[in-house]
C-alpha cells in the first residue's frame, strides 16, 4: 500500500526524473518504481477542513487587497492572494502543486485561464491598483463559486490543545461579541 501524499509534489519527482545516485540495482530499480506510483496517485483530494480554511483565506486576502492603499501592501498581499488561489486550483483539481516558478507552471497546465486572470491582476495592481482589485475579484468569485463562495461569517478553526496555554480558559463574550480569557 502506497500512501498517498498531500500538497506539494513530493521528493518523489526528484527520485523518479533525478540523476541516480546509489549504484544501478535492485533497490534503484525499487525506489523509481514507487517514486513513479506515488506521482501517479496524484495528491489526496482535499477535505471538507481544508477547502473551509482556503476559501476563508482567499476571502480574507481579498478584503486586506480591496481595502489596501500602500503600494508595498497591495503588492504584497496581491503575491499572498495569488499563491493561495493557484494552491486551491491546483489541489481542487487533484494536480500537483509547487513554489516559484513551478506554481506558475503547473497553474498553466491545469488553470490556464485563472493563470491568465492572475498575471492580468498582478500586472495591474501597482500601476492600476483599482483594475487589478477588480481582476482579483473577478478570480476570486471564479474560483471559489464551485466550493461554496466567499467564507467569512461563522467560520471558526480552534486552535490545537499544543497551542493553548495551562490554566487559561477562553470564553465567549457574547455581549461583545469578542473571545476573552478568562482564569481557571
Amino acid at each position: 500500500m502506497i500512501d498517498r501524499p498531500t500538497g506539494r509534489l513530493p521528493l518523489a519527482n526528484m527520485v523518479a526524473d533525478g540523476v541516480n545516485v546509489l549504484p544501478a540495482g535492485a533497490a534503484e530499480a525499487w525506489l523509481r518504481r514507487h517514486a513513479g506510483k506515488l506521482l501517479e496517485l496524484g495528491p489526496e483530494p482535499p477535505t471538507p477542513a481544508m477547502l473551509a480554511a482556503r476559501r476563508y483565506e482567499i476571502t480574507t486576502l481579498l478584503e486586506d487587497l480591496v481595502d489596501g492603499r500602500a503600494p508595498d501592501e497591495l503588492l504584497a498581499t496581491a503575491m499572498k492572494l495569488y499563491d493561495a488561489l493557484a494552491h486551491l486550483a491546483l489541489r481542487a483539481a487533484s494536480a500537483w502543486t509547487g513554489t516559484g516558478k513551478h506554481l506558475a507552471r503547473r497553474l498553466r497546465a491545469v488553470a490556464p485561464v485563472l493563470a491568465d486572470d492572475l498575471v492580468a491582476a498582478m500586472a495591474a495592481i501597482i500601476p492600476q491598483p483599482e483594475d487589478g482589485k477588480r481582476r482579483f475579484t473577478t478570480a476570486v468569485d471564479r474560483m471559489l463559486a464551485p466550493h461554496g463562495g466567499p467564507l467569512l461569517e461563522g467560520y471558526r478553526l480552534a486552535a490545537p490543545a499544543e497551542w493553548r496555554s495551562a490554566g487559561v480558559a477562553f470564553a465567549e463574550d457574547e455581549a461583545a461579541g469578542r473571545t476573552r480569557r478568562t482564569a481557571e
